[in-house]
């Protein structure tokens, strides 16, 4: 990856509430994302999660709570959608990711399971109105320009009563070791009552809780001219869980948080 840009320094050039700015900065991600995962195997990803198991326990906790057709919205690399194939009460031919870096979608096709991995935004999906039984945004609505249009969409595209999984940072500005050490491609934090508060605004009975763990350790991945660096801090990340079922009608008008 040597000569790839630094993410840091772009996300410094680039208004990142703009869709448009926001999409320069995550394809370059997305595709170094991609090359890294290209370079390792299954058995290395497995031995990861096995070694963070507050992250084990977040992917277990969304796989338990997926039902019939499962739409899985900022999917990156695909490998908990091939998770949630091999479940009972899935409709396996109805699994679909969704990313808009074309790179991971590559990834995750190459599984060769019966999961379909298309590539678009959060807020413009290609599927007809009560599509799905469940769409998941897991670690989704924190790196969004506008939350409030990919909940509207999540809402458009889900069966009535259908179920939206949320997780995401709890209070992310919080343990952030210091100002210099911001994820440039996550955009807002969230506390407990803003989640809540966010998806009853548009149309998602709800409730959100913290994990009940102490928390991962902070892993700051950033990309540099050198490639993907990876900084582990002392402080620990908590995260919300998050569960909303389609009830009311969504904000007719979007705007951000």
């Amino acid at each position: 990856m040597s000569g790839s840009p630094n993410v840091e320094e772009l996300a410094k050039k680039l208004d990142l509430t703009k869709p448009s700015d926001y999409m320069k900065i995550y394809t370059v991600a997305g595709k170094v994302e991609a090359e890294h995962w290209f370079k390792h195997n299954t058995a290395a990803w497995l031995q990861i999660t096995k070694d963070a198991p507050d992250q084990h326990q977040r992917i277990n906790w969304i796989i338990s709570m997926v039902r019939g057709s499962v739409l899985d919205v900022g999917c990156d690399v695909g490998m908990v959608d091939h998770f949630i194939a091999a479940q009972p009460y899935i409709n396996k031919l109805k699994v679909v990711g969704v990313d808009i870096s074309i790179d991971r979608i590559k990834w995750g096709q190459h599984w060769h399971t019966p999961v379909h991995f298309i590539g678009a935004h959060s807020d413009r999906l290609p599927f007809p109105d009560k599509s799905f039984d469940c769409e998941i945004l897991a670690e989704i609505l924190e790196h969004v320009p506008d939350p409030g249009a990919t909940l509207n969409e999540a809402w458009r595209v889900l069966i009535d009563y259908g179920t939206l999984i949320v997780t995401c940072p709890l209070d992310e500005e919080k343990w952030l070791v210091d100002a210099t050490l911001p994820n440039p491609l996550h955009l807002r934090s969230f506390n407990i009552e803003k989640m809540r508060s966010l998806l009853s605004e548009h149309g998602f009975k709800s409730y959100a809780v913290p994990s009940a763990t102490l928390g991962e350790p902070y892993e700051y991945s950033h990309l540099t001219s050198q490639g993907w660096k990876v900084k582990i801090c002392q402080t620990r990340q908590t995260f919300i869980y998050a569960v909303g079922m389609k009830t009311g009608r969504p904000k007719a008008a979007t705007e951000s948080v």
